[in-house]
């Protein structure tokens, strides 16, 4: 995790990057994106990857990387 701190005064919040891997199945996956989505706090999702593991077990592997925003 990264955090940034405006350059300017006159900017009046900070940011930082994340890194986020899960394993999971459909549901747990979706449950996890919504719960992100809903989040009180902006955020910018900059990469997502969804992929399925190769073992049939219909397990669904997600990366996301993004920025979270707050006010300082």
């Amino acid at each position: 995790v990264e955090v940034s701190t405006p350059k300017t005064a006159k900017k009046k919040y900070s940011s930082f990057t994340f890194s986020l891997s899960a394993e999971g199945n459909y549901n747990n996956i979706l449950a996890l994106i919504d719960s992100i989505s809903n989040m009180q706090r902006v955020v910018s999702l900059d990469i997502i990857s969804i992929n399925r593991k190769s073992d049939q077990t219909g397990t669904i592997q997600l990366s996301i990387k993004g920025t979270s925003y707050f006010k300082n």
